[in-house]
């Protein structure tokens, strides 16, 4: 924790906490003889590396967010001086990040119907460039990483015939390497089904066929009850 990497504020902030959830804490790691001890606090059930992982993976995507805004390849949305909750223009980040889900992540790519293929395209470039300096394997397979796709505006008809001309297939060139990504219609580990036009529709048709499917008779007396906090 001396080491400068460790050095500011936040970085002392997210030592502390690793330290205090596996003080007192017995743990055993495949691969590595003997026990790991620490000497005091406790958390049962978290893995040191599902925290490491939550924790280092904010530099990755730091860096990414940094070489996204270079290539300005980041969506900002223009500030509205007579807004609701009449903020100033200094109090609001205008800046698409993007979306973490556990270990997942979703990327926001906006422009104009022409320059979407482009952009996407330019966006994993980044993101595999950075996955090789970070030491991480990134996976294109479908269901893993997979592009939603919604056109709007002008030029929407020749961007989707273009697309479609494609079957739908991004192809990108990284280094010697071509990454093959398929168009999907509803992507389901981003805690919801996460539609094109980011429609809450999908989710709510999911929920409402498995809650006809799985909803027991003693269930359905515990979504009637009002006393219980749902």
């Amino acid at each position: 924790s001396n080491n400068e990497l460790w050095n500011t504020p936040r970085e002392r902030q997210l030592s502390h906490m690793l330290h205090a959830m596996h003080r007192f804490t017995w743990s055993i790691f495949e691969y590595v003889k003997g026990v790991l001890q620490t000497k005091s606090g406790c958390l049962a059930g978290t893995p040191l590396a599902d925290l490491l992982y939550c924790f280092l993976m904010v530099w990755f995507l730091s860096a990414v967010h940094l070489e996204l805004k270079t290539q300005d390849l980041i969506f900002e949305v223009p500030f509205v001086e007579d807004n609701y909750f009449r903020l100033t223009n200094d109090d609001i980040d205008t800046e698409m990040s993007s979306i973490s889900y556990i270990d997942d992540c979703l990327f926001l790519i906006i422009g104009t119907a022409n320059e979407i293929y482009d952009k996407t395209c330019a966006v994993v470039r980044i993101l595999y460039q950075h996955s090789l300096i970070f030491k991480l394997k990134l996976n294109f397979k479908i269901g893993k990483t997979q592009p939603i796709v919604k056109f709007r505006g002008p030029g929407t008809l020749q961007a989707k015939n273009d697309l479609m001309n494609k079957n739908g297939l991004f192809e990108i060139q990284c280094g010697q390497e071509t990454i093959k990504m398929h168009q999907c219609a509803l992507y389901e580990h981003m805690g919801i089904l996460t539609a094109g036009d980011l429609s809450s529709g999908p989710e709510l048709q999911s929920s409402k066929k498995w809650f006809t499917q799985h909803l027991t008779p003693n269930l359905r007396k515990m979504f009637k009850n009002s006393d219980l906090s749902l």
